[in-house]
């Protein structure tokens, strides 16, 4: 819950109970009226808010942080399959290798430069990121990685230059997924 709801809430309940605490004498007498009912029925919801999902009062819901705490679990899974998929990401690079090794050929370079410079501002976007963005940041530039690694691979073969993207992109996937991660080469 943002802050000026918290405040909100915060002080909504306060005068709630200050009108309460002043008509106790006449609650506990007999002498209640329809206000006091409908001021203590409110009160009890909302002291009551923060422990149920939702509390309805005559047609109007009230919903609490539940919705923010699912979200909050969601992000945090979305996280952990992001790891899984750059662990296992980082399992499948050498069998990658084998299975897309070429001689150089006449591939541009150009292509090369655009993906390298997308993997560079997509990387930046991802460390910047909230943790709710970061999940999608990371799903984004864990293709992207693949597409890199294929056009180098494509490009340099095994050169120094592809060792270099090679290098780069098992960084990536180790960072992606906060996996600590002993470089193969």
């Amino acid at each position: 819950m943002k802050l000026f709801p918290r405040i909100y809430l915060l002080i909504i309940t306060t005068l709630l109970g200050s009108f309460l605490i002043i008509r106790v004498e006449d609650i506990f007498t007999g002498k209640v009226s329809l206000v006091d009912t409908l001021v203590c029925t409110v009160f009890i919801a909302l002291v009551l808010l923060p422990v149920f999902k939702e509390v309805t009062l005559g047609g109007v819901t009230l919903k609490s942080k539940i919705e923010a705490m699912v979200q909050s679990e969601v992000g945090k899974a979305q996280l952990e399959a992001l790891q899984l998929s750059s662990q296992r990401d980082l399992l499948m690079m050498p069998i990658w290798e084998k299975e897309n090794s070429s001689i150089p050929s006449n591939f541009s370079s150009e292509k090369v430069e655009l993906v390298e410079q997308k993997v560079s501002e997509l990387e930046g976007l991802w460390l910047n990121s909230s943790p709710e963005e970061k999940v999608h940041y990371g799903l984004a530039l864990r293709e992207l990685y693949w597409e890199y690694l294929k056009a180098a691979r494509h490009h340099w073969a095994s050169s120094e230059d592809f060792q270099q993207v090679w290098r780069r992109v098992e960084k990536g996937f180790a960072s992606l997924g906060n996996v600590n991660h002993v470089p193969s080469r």
